[in-house]
């Protein structure tokens, strides 16, 4: 033992300091680590996405004409109200990390937007016919 007595507490003081600075870089190593887990993760998603299209993009240019429309027809889904747009399907969430009333907002502001596109393509296919579309909708 020590026989001065403030060499032990000087000895508990630094030793307290030590502690809470190895705690502060500890808890500080962590968050860069779980940072970087994150970023790798993202990066893998972005790279997963782009490696299946170039898959999809070389079989594509392996296959006859005939065949790789029956294959697209496979694999994509048509987009909104004209069905000759297609597009690939990945099944996400759009509605993670948000509150109802955002989710709510977002489905009304869709809707309209489908509305709206039916709209427009009821009046373009009337018009061919040669009909007011306002009479059959209501409007005025």
């Amino acid at each position: 033992m020590c026989p001065s007595g403030i060499m032990i507490w000087i000895g508990k003081a630094i030793f307290l300091i030590f502690e809470l600075f190895v705690s502060i870089l500890q808890f500080n190593l962590l968050i860069a680590m779980m940072t970087r887990t994150y970023e790798t993760i993202f990066r893998t998603r972005k790279e997963y996405k782009r490696q299946w299209a170039q898959v999809i993009l070389m079989l594509e240019l392996s296959l006859a004409p005939k065949d790789r429309l029956m294959y697209l027809l496979e694999y994509s889904r048509p987009t909104g109200t004209n069905k000759k747009l297609r597009s690939l399907v990945v099944n996400k969430n759009i509605y993670h990390n948000k509150d109802p009333e955002e989710i709510a907002r977002s489905k009304e502001e869709k809707a309209k937007k489908v509305i709206e596109e039916r709209k427009a393509l009821l009046k373009r296919r009337l018009k061919v016919c040669g009909i007011h579309w306002y009479f059959l909708v209501g409007l005025s």
